[in-house]
Parts: structure tokens; C-alpha cells; sequence
């Protein structure tokens, strides 16, 4: 395979918009915007993007317990506060996993290309 370069396309696609960015640094990566670290898609080989879904998965789990963390502080606290920032961090990471399917299904079509 060439070189793939990142395209600004990408930033309109709704199966990337949501986490994708140029790196400033290269042409032949990407950024994600969900856990801020370049992605080298020179090659769009299987373990970068099986590596980005990784990161997107830790995310969602790390949320998911800053949320749950809130809702313990809130009830030895009793500040009510905290209830809503986790029900902020839940749907933000149920909007995640969301995303996440649309990259494991991006990733499922890559394969299928790569296999090819």
C-alpha cells in the first residue's frame, strides 16, 4: 500500500467526526480527540487501528468509573452536584461507545481490505 495522508474529509464522515483530527506533526497521522494520541495511518495496518480501539475502550471504562466515583461522593457528601456530573460522564460514555461501534465496523471493513 502507498502512503495514505490524512484528509480533511474525514473531519465531515459521521463515522470519524466525533474523534478525528489532524496531527500537526505529520501528514501520515492522525489524532484522536478522544484520548489525544496520534494514530500512523501511512499503512492503516491492522494493529494501528486494533491499537486506536484499544485506547477508545480504555476511555470508556475510565468514564465510566469517574462516574461511578461521583455518585460515591455524592452519597458520603450529599451533594446532589455530583450525581449530575456522572450523569453527564455516562452519557458521554455511552455516546463513546457509540462512536466505538462505528470504529470497530470501520475497522472490520479495513480488515476485509487488508486481507485482500
Amino acid at each position: 500500500m502507498g502512503n495514505c495522508v490524512f484528509s480533511n474529509k474525514w473531519k465531515a464522515n459521521k463515522r470519524f467526526k466525533a474523534w478525528i483530527a489532524a496531527d500537526p506533526k505529520s501528514r501520515t497521522k492522525a489524532k484522536s480527540t478522544v484520548c489525544d494520541k496520534a494514530i500512523d495511518i501511512s499503512s492503516m495496518s491492522e494493529a494501528a487501528l486494533k491499537e486506536q480501539k484499544k485506547r477508545m475502550k480504555s476511555n470508556i471504562e475510565a468514564l465510566f468509573k469517574s462516574a461511578d466515583h461521583l455518585v460515591e461522593k455524592a452519597e458520603s457528601t450529599g451533594k446532589v452536584t455530583f450525581i449530575s456530573e456522572s450523569k453527564a460522564m455516562r452519557q458521554g460514555a455511552k455516546e463513546k461507545e457509540g462512536e466505538l461501534k462505528s470504529i470497530e465496523e470501520e475497522i472490520n471493513k479495513k480488515l476485509e481490505v487488508l486481507k485482500n
